[in-house]
């Protein structure tokens, strides 16, 4: 079975028989992804249209985050 992803965090379920002695790799990740989830503070200064995006199984600036501050620059 391949791995899947969680729909929230992107998690990766790793299959069953999958990643054999190497999926400790994997576990670390998603712990650092439950990490930023629960605790991430991101800080995003903006000016202009901003995007954040995200990858299953990867820790990625932005939506993992529990707390987004943004901060605008105004421009008139």
């Amino acid at each position: 079975m391949a791995s899947t992803y969680t729909n929230n965090s992107g998690l990766e379920k790793i299959g069953s028989g999958e990643q054999a002695g190497t999926w400790g790799t994997t576990t670390n990740n998603n712990l650092d992804i439950v990490d930023r989830t629960v605790n991430g503070v991101l800080s995003l200064t903006v000016s202009g249209n901003t995007t954040l995006t995200a990858s299953d199984g990867t820790l990625s600036n932005g939506h993992q985050n529990n707390y987004i501050r943004w901060n605008t620059i105004w421009s008139f």
